[in-house]
């Protein structure tokens, strides 16, 4: 029973995901531009974010 609540969950999430996917190629946004670190879009050094990185996971 408890693994069919699971299974659900994960179904809705799927679908979510499917539809998130399909608005953004109706928009034209590619996921690369979402999922791309944004300091290597940008070219800067790598240690810009680092305080910012360390307190999200304080």
């Amino acid at each position: 029973m408890r693994i069919l609540q699971h299974a659900k969950y994960l179904g809705g999430i799927g679908l979510s995901l499917l539809l998130l996917i399909g608005i953004f190629d109706i928009c034209g946004v590619q996921l690369t531009q979402l999922s791309r670190d944004p300091l290597q879009r940008l070219q800067l050094p790598v240690y810009l974010g680092l305080l910012s990185y360390l307190g999200a996971l304080a």
